[in-house]
């Protein structure tokens, strides 16, 4: 009985080679590299401003001076690159940023609540030249 236990032990660790070795073999296939790539990300913006904001314009000034203003906001982007080799490529990133806060209300001259809010938000559009001097993938 114990010989025909090691007699089938033999044979699974031989099936065993014969299966890895076909499927390492099956892995030697050259991987085509794409020459577009697609990608996108998002985050959400902590602005913070410091320091004291009283002059908004050349023509709006406050009556009482601001300090602290915090704001958490969204960022988006998409971005295409072209890679035709691996030295030379080009890339366009297309974001929304929006940089938008409350500041800390204050008291006015007149004595009454002041607040002010900034609603900051833009659009970038950033190409970008993609240059690999070593040609390899990092």
């Amino acid at each position: 009985m114990l010989q025909y236990y090691k007699r089938i032990q033999k044979i699974a660790l031989f099936s065993a080679f014969i299966i890895a070795g076909m499927s390492a073999s099956a892995q030697n296939g050259k991987r085509v590299r794409p020459v577009w790539w697609f990608g996108e990300s998002g985050a959400v913006n902590f602005n913070t401003y410091r320091g004291t904001t009283q002059v908004l314009n050349n023509y709006v000034t406050t009556g009482a001076a601001f300090h602290q203003g915090n704001g958490e906001k969204a960022y988006a982007s998409v971005l295409t690159e072209y890679r035709p080799g691996r030295f030379l490529g080009g890339m366009l990133n297309i974001a929304y940023d929006n940089r938008s806060a409350e500041f800390d209300e204050v008291q006015a001259p007149c004595n009454c609540p002041a607040n002010l809010s900034t609603d900051l938000s833009y659009i970038t559009v950033e190409p970008s030249l993609r240059l690999a001097p070593f040609g390899n993938a990092f």
